[in-house]
């Protein structure tokens, strides 16, 4: 358990499925990553809360990596990403917090957004793996690739000239609270519903010249 803030310039790492527990209850509870600093997890590892709320956070300047174990590791503090945030194996899972920084996942990983997460103006979401939205968050940089499968999606995200945003789930409810842009590709799978929703906000979606919204299997584009 860490009781104060730890700053790492160098290399932290997560081995045999530990637990690195932020206790904000006694203390500060805090994990500093700076520029060039890499918190590596090598095994399905996690850094745990002790649900104190804001004392507990993780802030990420440099790299964070799963990079070991084919199962699940957690990030349950706050995370405040404005380095590198790299999924290479099983599922790397954010619990909450806001971050202008990248969000990776490699080939045949899973960087999952949980919920109420907010990427800021400026931050990517990128790579060639599964970057999973399954919950509430607020997205206002630009993606390159995303899976989103349950939930609402609030803020200005858009959709990159080379990117694939897939709204998936049979007759699920996708719903969008503020201005999606698209100047990619918008893939509607399993019969899935994206709905524009303008009681809480502006509810829409701009399909720039060369963006496309590919509708498969029944999908539909609806309104509140």
């Amino acid at each position: 358990e860490l009781y104060g803030a730890i700053t790492n310039a160098g290399r932290i790492q997560l081995t045999d499925a530990t637990y690195l527990r932020c206790f904000g209850s006694s203390g500060q509870g805090k994990v500093i990553n700076l520029p060039g600093g890499l918190v590596d997890i090598q095994a399905d590892a996690h850094i745990y809360g002790a649900g104190q709320g804001p004392n507990e956070m993780v802030s990420n300047q440099g790299t964070i990596r799963k990079s070991g174990g084919t199962g699940t590791s957690y990030i349950y503090p706050l995370l405040y990403n404005s380095g590198t945030l790299d999924a290479q194996t099983g599922t790397l899972l954010i619990a909450g917090g806001d971050g202008a920084g990248i969000f990776k996942s490699e080939p045949g990983a899973t960087l999952n957004f949980g919920n109420s997460y907010t990427v800021d103006g400026g931050g990517l979401i990128t790579g060639t793996g599964t970057n999973l939205l399954a919950g509430s968050i607020t997205i206002n940089g630009v993606i390159s690739n995303l899976t989103w499968t349950s939930g609402n999606l609030y803020g200005n995200p858009t959709v990159l000239s080379n990117g694939t945003l897939v709204v998936s789930g049979p007759g699920a409810y996708h719903e969008i609270y503020g201005v999606a842009t698209n100047a990619g590709t918008i893939r509607l799978m399993d019969t899935a519903i994206l709905r524009c929703y303008a009681n809480g906000g502006p509810g829409q979606l701009i399909n720039l010249p060369g963006g496309l919204v590919d509708i498969h299997d029944d999908g539909q584009i609806a309104r509140a």
